[in-house]
């Protein structure tokens, strides 16, 4: 349980320790099933992860989260195309739906397309999962947690701090980025302003529900 007036690396700590924990509950379900929601569950704990190491970086000796911080875009990276095409498979016949009754016998050469890169998706992320790399992730990072509040504070200057306050600064931040940001946007305005509003959006969304 966080209370306001926790030192932010301990708060940190316990955030990032129960999301871990989500992650490797997960793990073999996202390597061995074929139920989607266990590699869809995982990939939300890393992003939240890369989230509170983001927004509380300052509570982290720089060094170390550097190196943590990469591993985590990897993982977040090879678990990618696996829960793209997860997304188009589960999907298609919503896709299908949206076709006249005679064409759409048309579209099967295209599921057996990507019914086959999912596989083959799914393989190479299995084969990632289970490497040396991921393994030592996991456990460098476990390690780093459980004795991130005897580290010495003097280039973390967050870390004592009350994690109330630290949060609660974050969070007014990127609200108010959100405001900026939003009031910005026009129809005309191009997909990709869309998509840096919603990405600020679940930042804002991870620190309220973490936090």
């Amino acid at each position: 349980m966080i209370t306001f007036d926790q030192r932010a690396d301990a708060a940190a700590a316990d955030v990032l320790k129960r999301l871990l924990q989500s992650i490797e509950a997960n793990l073999a379900g996202a390597i061995d099933a074929p139920d989607s929601e266990c590699l869809h569950d995982l990939r939300v704990a890393v992003r939240r992860s890369r989230s509170v190491q983001r927004e509380l970086k300052r509570a982290f000796p720089a060094p170390a989260l550097d190196h943590f911080r990469g591993e985590f875009r990897w993982l977040q990276t090879i678990t990618g195309p696996a829960r793209d095409l997860d997304v188009y498979v589960l999907g298609f016949d919503d896709l299908r739906a949206q076709v006249s009754n005679g064409d759409r016998g048309g579209l099967d050469p295209l599921l057996e397309l990507l019914v086959g890169r999912r596989l083959e998706a799914r393989d190479a992320m299995a084969a990632d999962l289970r490497s040396q790399r991921a393994t030592a992730a996991f456990f460098g990072w476990r390690s780093l947690l459980l004795g991130l509040e005897q580290l010495p504070d003097d280039d973390r200057p967050q870390a004592p701090r009350p994690i109330g306050e630290v949060a609660g600064k974050r969070i007014r931040k990127t609200y108010k980025g959100i405001v900026r940001r939003g009031s910005g946007i026009r129809r005309s305005s191009p997909a990709e302003a869309y998509h840096e509003l919603r990405k600020q959006g679940k930042e804002l969304r991870y620190l309220l529900e973490l936090f």
